[in-house]
């Protein structure tokens, strides 16, 4: 397995937390792009200064992202050096930071850029664990790109390639609810809040709304699993506190029909004792 002295360890880091700046930088730039900002290579006068500015500033990270793309299968593998983290770990680290930027990244590019970046956020946040902070961090961006906060922007509805990852994303979230079972509460109250929001926004969204609705065959799981009157596996329903259990069933408000098995499900855990 293959190792990195100490000094090219310090160097790789340098390169990360340059990177780490440089994205940084591009996210202040968009929330101020009202701002007129001085450009020193070279000069540039004039009303066009300030986009002239912005397309310098996306083209190099362009760039960058090309030769450094979110992807975890190309973080350094096994132990770096004596004394030093994992490659995983160190990997881990340095992409924590990075994540928050993603909805603003979608929200500003486009094309084959836009579509690795999309490719790799959705890789980490399927592939890390429910332990890893990493995960949750992915969380929080995807509720920043499926229903924005007030005064954020929406993403572009007309985007089916977005379109198509958000319904990914969508997807996986009563899974995650299901594995995540009652071992962490307040994990299982954020999982399904994002979830209550977003029922409360589908009526705008016939896509959201359909995957919505197709949502609950798999969330069923969640109460119980019925296999006859004297078969039953109850899920984390059951087990977890009064707040995640109201939530749970305010999410059923918001579904168009809800489906008999469903319903039975949610029954049978609500008489377990």
């Amino acid at each position: 397995m293959p190792h990195l002295d100490a000094q090219s360890f310090d160097c790789m880091l340098s390169i990360l937390q340059s990177i780490d700046h440089v994205v940084r930088f591009f996210a202040y730039w968009i929330e101020n792009s009202q701002q007129e900002l001085q450009v020193s290579m070279p000069p540039i006068e004039g009303p066009d200064a300030t986009m002239q500015g912005l397309n310098i500033t996306s083209s190099l990270l362009k760039k960058l992202f090309d030769l450094f793309p979110l992807n975890p299968k190309r973080h350094v593998s096994g132990k770096i050096c004596s004394g030093r983290p994992s490659g995983k770990a160190f990997y881990e680290k340095q992409i924590l930071s990075l994540i928050p930027f993603t909805p603003n990244l979608v929200w500003q590019v486009s094309g084959y850029w836009k579509s690795r970046i999309l490719q790799a956020f959705t890789n980490i946040f399927r592939s890390c664990n429910l332990e890893s902070s990493l995960k949750w961090a992915c969380l929080s961006a995807i509720e920043e790109m499926l229903v924005p906060r007030q005064g954020l922007m929406y993403l572009d509805a007309s985007d089916q390639e977005l379109l198509d990852y958000q319904i990914t994303w969508i997807r996986e979230l009563p899974l995650l609810l299901i594995m995540l079972g009652d071992k962490h509460p307040l994990r299982s109250r954020s999982v399904l809040s994002l979830l209550l929001r977003l029922g409360q926004c589908a009526a705008s969204n016939p896509s959201f709304a359909q995957e919505y609705d197709n949502m609950q065959y798999s969330f069923a799981e969640f109460y119980c699993v019925c296999m006859g009157e004297r078969n039953i596996s109850y899920g984390p329903f059951v087990r977890l506190d009064t707040d995640a259990r109201e939530l749970s069933v305010c999410c059923l408000y918001y579904l168009s029909a809800v489906d008999s098995h469903l319903l039975k499900s949610l029954a049978w855990s609500c008489l377990c004792e």
